[in-house]
């Protein structure tokens, strides 16, 4: 399996963390089902890829086959990626508007902000792999050149979450604590 597989599989299952902490009981299996879903058929279709180019030994092979793994694979990705995004934004928007804390307004504000800036980025080039991928006059090489790319925009997309969380948990000001 390769390294983009499971780091897509870790960054992805870590924000299906996120949104099953933040949803309602209610909602909660509504969402992270369909999440689950795209994930798991994005993972399906990357073992498929990767059994295809070993059992015949050629990567020139792949080319004929993308219309049936590397496309389904990425547009799955797509999926995932835009519920993630839109749940973790409606979640956070609607946990802002429930508080009467100016300051905790900002900071979901904030925390929309980032989720929405850092999956964009990893989207688009997404987007732009099931681009290549479907158009039959591109070679094989830049569908693999854009998937070595989304993996590193993973792995920057988790660090940066967490180190996004790290800096506004450290904007918050610690309570004084009275003896009594």
């Amino acid at each position: 399996m390769s390294s983009h597989l499971k780091l897509l599989l870790t960054v992805q299952f870590f924000f299906a963390h996120k949104i099953y902490h933040l949803c309602r009981r209610q909602l909660r299996w509504l969402v992270i089902p369909l999440i689950i879903l795209f994930i798991l058929v994005a993972f399906g279709f990357g073992i498929g890829i990767a059994v295809v180019i070993l059992v015949n030994n050629t990567l020139s092979f792949a080319s004929h086959t993308r219309f049936y793994t590397s496309t389904p694979a990425s547009s799955a990705v797509i999926l995932a990626e835009v519920l993630i995004t839109v749940s973790l934004c409606i979640l956070l928007y609607h946990n802002g508007s429930r508080s009467a804390v100016p300051r905790t307004k900002r900071i979901l504000n904030t925390l929309i902000v980032y989720s929405v800036n850092r999956r964009y980025t990893v989207r688009l080039v997404t987007i732009a792999e099931v681009t290549t991928v479907t158009d039959a006059t591109h070679i094989a090489a830049w569908p693999m050149a854009l998937e070595s790319i989304v993996g590193k925009l993973y792995a920057n997309s988790l660090l940066a979450s967490l180190n996004s969380q790290e800096h506004l948990r450290s904007r918050i000001p610690v309570p004084c604590q009275v003896c009594a």
